[in-house]
């Protein structure tokens, strides 16, 4: 008999955020998957407290977390989708991981 995942969403990691990811401090790191847990078991991830939305127009969808000194910036893409045999909501894209003081510059 298989184990179903308890998690709602499939996760996606941008190749960009999963190099600042791997450079992250232990510390870090345990936050970063505790709340990426939190996220994927909700079935509302957009409302966990810890969950921000950003004002810019730029940032249209995009909502955004923080670890210590970084943002972990992510979008919802909502839309049933089947991956190794396990049914989920859809999946939660992580966008980018950047330095607090570089987040919102371009």
């Amino acid at each position: 008999m298989k184990n179903n995942p308890t998690q709602l969403w499939l996760l996606k990691i941008q190749a960009d955020a999963k190099i600042l990811f791997d450079e992250f401090s232990d510390t870090n790191k345990r936050t970063t998957f505790h709340q990426l847990k939190q996220l994927l078991e909700s079935s509302t991830p957009y409302h966990l407290p810890f969950v921000l939305k950003l004002k810019e127009m730029r940032f249209e969808g995009v909502r955004r977390f923080r670890v210590g000194d970084y943002r972990v910036m992510f979008v919802l893409e909502i839309k049933e989708i089947v991956s190794q045999g396990h049914l989920y909501k859809g999946t939660l894209h992580i966008i980018s991981i950047t330095n607090r003081k570089e987040s919102y510059q371009k």
